[in-house]
């Protein structure tokens, strides 16, 4: 008997070893369906412990409603914290009703700064497009981070150094008692077509300009200088706030964008800053031309940059130097070398005249070269960007408390608007849920650590983030 009792349970045994191979086949060939995002989780568990910093947002048509829908959403994310100090990313609207708004509302003791985004505003939800436009707001409420604001009226100095210069005495004043430079400053401006570079050194007349300075220009739907940079106190439509940030918290930055530097360059021998006439001595469209293999005036001849009346279309002919931009290549004494992005968009009679126009700086003598890129590159890089702030942060995913981003307008130009509206999710993703706001600029600062210095440049995006 008890042999047979070894038998059945050498055979139950044997049953049970195959119905459990049976059942690791069924589970492995059978779809199982969505998986869970289990990163996804961490960033909304993540979110909710990292509570010094939150965002909300709004696409109410009504401007009132907006501003409290926004602020009630990122003083709930707070969990009932103070906060001190404010970053309004909102889109241009008629009248300044929406900015009164934010002003009441916010109340006294919170220091506010904002730009105006075309399009609509980013944040760690998405895309945020409205009818009558949309805005968000980031709070934050960290004791250890002291924010000093500096805003000027560029038009009000002489020179754009002058304000560069003024405005960050007033964002280290406005700090108070705090020793040392800065570890880093925000940006906010309006496009003034190579000025920002003077601005940037009357900056560096007051900082060392190995301090990060980043941020972007204000922009518009239109682009109809309907932008604007505001404060607590004040809207501009010709401004430029500086926020100096003072912390021992962790600080991060990125500052790049999806395009690889070719072998071609040249200096550029005849310009007036803003229209290269002549490049090696030839014509700077000659030049560009041969760059880009002779695409540009095949393109040209083919009439695909041509309106429906036959006119050169400004839309049309970025699709392809946008994706073809120049680069300024920067060489220090000691042998390092650095490069950024230039849009070049020549008009009908630009290209009668063999003359590229240029949407940042670029003077008589300086080196350029030719970039290359695809809006694919650029889709990855907006994964990239993030997660060299943190890096440079000495952070992890999902350890920071807060993030600000500008991505130009150019570049966004560039993408197919069904992958744009990915942006945010990839933002959210590479830095692991901490809170973000972002606007679409036009025209980006930040630093190039290579040669030493900030710089203002096209076709980019920045982000910082404070851990």
């Amino acid at each position: 008997m008890s042999h047979i009792k070894k038998i059945l349970s050498s055979k139950a045994s044997s049953l049970l070893v195959l119905c459990a191979l049976c059942m690791m086949f069924i589970v492995g060939c059978v779809p199982q369906g969505p998986k869970l995002n289990l990163q996804a989780q961490k960033n909304i568990d993540n979110v909710s412990v990292q509570s010094e910093a939150a965002v909300g947002w709004s696409v109410n048509e009504d401007p009132k409603a907006a501003v409290a829908e926004s602020l009630s959403m990122a003083r709930g994310r707070l969990g009932g914290k103070a906060p001190t100090f404010a970053y309004v990313v909102f889109t241009a609207r008629a009248d300044d009703t929406i900015v009164d708004e934010v002003r009441s509302q916010l109340g006294d003791g919170v220091k506010m700064v904002g730009i105006t985004s075309k399009l609509g505003v980013m944040t760690n939800d998405g895309l945020h497009v409205g009818a009558n436009g949309s805005i968000a707001i980031l709070l934050v409420a960290a004791k250890d981070i002291t924010f000093g604001v500096g805003e000027v009226d560029i038009n009000n100095f002489s020179t754009p150094q002058e304000a560069g210069k003024a405005a960050m005495k007033m964002s280290i004043a406005d700090a108070k008692n705090q020793s040392g430079q800065p570890d880093i400053v925000l940006y906010i401006g309006t496009t003034r077509r190579g000025d920002e570079m003077r601005i940037l050194d009357g900056i560096a007349e007051v900082i060392p300009s190995t301090v990060p300075v980043i941020g972007g220009n204000s922009n518009d739907d239109k682009i109809a200088g309907l932008w604007k940079q505001i404060t607590s106190k004040k809207t501009y439509e010709t401004g430029l706030i500086l926020v100096s940030i003072y912390t021992n918290r962790s600080i991060g930055w990125g500052f790049d964008t999806g395009f690889k530097l070719t072998d071609n360059k040249g200096i550029v021998t005849k310009s007036d800053g803003l229209l290269i006439s002549e490049i090696d001595n030839r014509p700077a469209l000659d030049v560009y031309n041969e760059w880009t293999d002779g695409e540009f005036y095949k393109k040209l001849d083919a009439g695909e940059f041509n309106d429906a009346n036959g006119n050169i279309s400004f839309d049309k002919i970025k699709t392809f130097t946008l994706l073809n931009p120049i680069a300024r290549v920067l060489r220090t004494q000691d042998g390092r070398i650095g490069h950024y992005t230039i849009s070049p968009i020549p008009n009908s009679d630009d290209i009668k005249n063999k003359q590229i126009r240029v949407f940042a700086e670029i003077q008589q003598g300086w080196e350029i070269a030719l970039y290359k890129g695809t809006w694919q590159t650029h889709m990855n890089k907006a994964e990239i960007v993030p997660k060299n702030a943190l890096d440079r942060a000495g952070l992890s995913q999902g350890k920071g408390i807060f993030s600000i981003i500008q991505f130009c307008n150019g570049l966004r130009s560039q993408i197919p608007p069904e992958e744009f509206e990915k942006i945010p999710a990839i933002t959210d993703d590479a830095l692991g849920g901490i809170p973000f706001i972002g606007a679409v600029t036009s025209g980006e600062q930040g630093p190039l650590p290579e040669v030493g210095r900030n710089v203002n440049a096209n076709l980019i995006e920045c982000v910082m983030v404070a851990g």
